[in-house]
């Protein structure tokens, strides 16, 4: 279901009716003309009126059930992924947690989920990460966090091997970035090896505006989907540019999306809409109102679009 979904209404239109709005369209229509219709007339245009209206109530109603949904899924992810530490670096094996019926005493900060939602039918896989994402210390007051692959950079397989590309104002943004660095600290966080990512970091950051890079051994994994769990990197403040929705699956409201980038869309300006959306953060002296300078964000790509 959509938010346009089609209501099954065959409501038939009067020709008594069409004739009444073909005779008089609405320009010309005088106030005369409106108090001359008839009583069957005013039931017809009633009839309808109220057909509108209890369209919109449940659209809206549609609306609000879809929200509830969305929150309850997003809060019992975060109980799953919660529930489970981080193994130790050095740990043979890959424990994974299932949910399972009474195994997980949820956060007081979290409601309790309906007793409706079966647990069982559920079968989400857990698995944490091999490595603590955890940061080092810092006095920065927030952290820029940066996806590799469909944000910065297109890779693809040619014969000589495998052929980067550079997004369109990658070097740009991360220049820009590194004027904001006496507030502001830049992490790489890729679901891709370690291997793969340093080289393609060194070649595109000649400046070395990133100050970490979190890799796919930092990632925990959800049914076989690769999350990125910023709230375990201990940063009070950060936001996420990632081209892929379920990589933030636990901090959406401190992430802005991009559109995954290819090599073949040379007109490409995303990371210069993300600039001035950072930019003006930074020019923010409270960094309580990143999320509102995002939602701003979100509102204008999406009037865009239309």
């Amino acid at each position: 279901l959509t938010e346009e979904w089609p209501l099954p209404l065959d409501v038939p239109i009067c020709s008594q009716m069409l004739e009444i709005f073909t005779q008089c369209p609405v320009d010309s229509c005088c106030e005369e003309d409106l108090l001359s219709f008839s009583p069957l007339d005013e039931e017809l245009i009633s009839t309808e009126m109220a057909l509108a209206d209890m369209i919109a109530a449940i659209r809206s109603k549609w609306g609000s059930m879809r929200d509830q949904i969305q929150s309850l899924q997003k809060q019992l992810v975060q109980r799953i992924i919660r529930s489970c530490p981080p193994q130790a670096a050095n740990a043979s094996t890959s424990a994974q947690c299932k949910l399972q019926e009474g195994s997980i005493a949820p956060p007081p900060t979290l409601p309790l989920i309906p007793p409706t939602v079966s647990s069982h039918s559920l079968q989400m896989k857990y698995v944490p990460p091999s490595k603590n994402p955890q940061l080092p210390k810092t006095n920065k007051k927030m952290t820029i966090v940066l996806d590799l692959d469909g944000t910065l950079v297109h890779t693809h397989r040619c014969p000589m091997g495998l052929n980067v590309n550079i997004r369109p104002y990658a070097r740009h943004f991360l220049n820009e970035l590194a004027s904001m660095k006496d507030r502001f600290e830049v992490v790489l966080y890729t679901a891709a090896s370690q291997s793969y990512a340093e080289p393609i970091i060194r070649h595109i950051d000649s400046n070395r505006v990133i100050d970490h890079i979190l890799h796919r051994s930092h990632c925990s994994k959800l049914n076989n989907h690769y999350v990125k769990e910023l709230d375990r990197m201990g940063r009070q403040h950060f936001l996420i540019v990632d081209d892929n929705q379920f990589s933030f699956l636990l901090n959406d409201e401190d992430a802005i999306p991009v559109k995954c980038w290819v090599r073949d869309e040379i007109k490409d300006n995303e990371l210069i809409s993300v600039l001035n959306t950072i930019q003006n953060i930074y020019r923010d002296e409270n960094l309580h109102n990143s999320r509102r300078h995002i939602r701003k964000y979100l509102t204008s790509q999406r009037t865009n679009s239309m």
